[in-house]
């Protein structure tokens, strides 16, 4: 029965590039692949010889588990020197496994250095795995591989809006495109039963142009000069645009390779977006094609596609909608800007980047407070699609 001994090696730093420092390397990774949570994976661990004395032999890495209830456990000896490992090196581990009381046949032996013929032979005539890190003629450091993460959001906008009604006569653009209650307060409008539609998921995320109706909300009335009409339909182009943005990060890699088979048996990948000099790259997609042609592009680089998020507004004209409080502000001030200068003021020619800025940092502003159509919002149930993903 194999015995543990309270021995510990010595907490020193080996120096850079010895023996030490470049097996502790390979310990490290070996170790970081195998963590389980049904396993118990330990470093140079010290067992004592079956033979009754003091002796004790340093195994690299143990991993311990429980099959059926019985005690099993795997020694990997691990090396990284300057030339394969040879015959001599195997028979030294089948000797330290006789020692400790551990079936060869429960050994694994790992070479970053490779293994000569001879030395794989008989590792298989003894029931050894043998594995091989990274490859043949890899350094002994991980293999490191430029990666991107993207982040890939949705903005719907509206390109056009088309009302039928049963007034024959000629009505003003804001008759046409908002509407007021029972009471004759202002409800909402054309942009917010959109912006419903959009939150609410019942508009399909699939880049580019879409036609959609809408269905006017029975409080909800339109009004042309002073007479109520019947509206008969609303239609709304839209376009679905996806907005993707890079940040740069690094993967580092490590595969274990069966030295006889040269089959890859075991992956460990990581990683790491931090400490990484950030560069935010938007980018603009309005096809599905356009944006599977971004991600599938670049040889050596590795893409990593966190999601596709909705952006909470929609874009209509010059606004992202509901409005905010900081873009009604800045459409007061252009409002009085024209006033004063005497040209008359045409929110139709007017820039995102006049009220909004540059980027769509800004749509994720507040939405003005006690805005009434998030009243309607509140109380419109959530289609199947999002119950499913919340019961998920």
């Amino acid at each position: 029965m194999m015995k543990r001994s309270n021995r510990k090696r010595k907490n020193t730093k080996a120096p850079t590039n010895s023996t030490r420092a470049k097996g502790d390397i390979v310990e490290q990774i070996v170790a970081s692949m195998h963590k389980n949570q049904n396993v118990m994976v330990e470093r140079n661990v010290f067992l004592k010889t079956m033979d009754g004395s003091q002796r004790t032999r340093e195994i690299d890495v143990l991993i311990s588990t429980f099959v059926a209830g019985y005690p099993v456990n795997i020694p990997i000896e691990c090396k990284n020197e300057n030339k394969p490992i040879g015959v001599g090196k195997i028979d030294e581990f089948i000797g330290k496994l006789q020692d400790v009381g551990i079936p060869k046949q429960l050994g694994v032996f790992v070479s970053a250095s490779g293994f000569t013929k001879g030395a794989i032979t008989r590792a298989n005539d003894a029931g050894i795995k043998t594995f091989l890190l990274n490859g043949k003629n890899n350094n002994l450091h991980r293999e490191l591989i430029k990666a991107f993460q993207s982040i890939i959001y949705l903005l719907l906008s509206i390109t056009n809006i088309t009302i039928t009604n049963n007034y024959g006569g000629k009505s003003q653009a804001h008759e046409m495109l908002f509407f007021v209650d029972s009471n004759g307060n202002h409800c909402g409008s054309i942009a917010d039963l959109v912006w419903i539609e959009w939150v609410k998921r019942r508009i399909p995320e699939d880049l580019g142009k879409q036609k959609i109706k809408l269905n006017l909300p029975k409080d909800w009335f339109q009004i042309v000069n002073g007479i109520v009409v019947e509206v008969i339909e609303i239609s709304v182009d839209i376009l679905i645009t996806g907005h993707v943005i890079t940040i740069p990060g690094l993967i580092h890699q490590n595969k274990l390779i069966n030295a006889a088979s040269n089959a890859v048996e075991k992956w460990e990948i990581e990683t790491s977006f931090e400490n990484q000099p950030i560069t935010l790259e938007e980018i603009t997609f309005t096809s599905n094609e356009e944006l599977q042609s971004f991600f599938h592009k670049g040889e050596g680089k590795i893409k990593l596609i966190v999601g596709n998020y909705r952006l909470p507004r929609i874009r209509w004209m010059a606004l992202y909608w509901p409005p905010s409080e900081s873009a009604l502000r800045k459409l007061h001030e252009l409002l009085h800007q024209s006033i004063e200068n005497g040209s008359k003021f045409d929110i139709t020619k007017l820039r995102i980047e006049d009220i909004e800025g540059a980027n769509f940092q800004t749509i994720w502003d507040p939405i003005i407070e006690n805005y009434p159509p998030m009243k309607l919002l509140e109380k419109m149930p959530i289609n199947e699609e999002d119950k499913s993903r919340n019961d998920n």
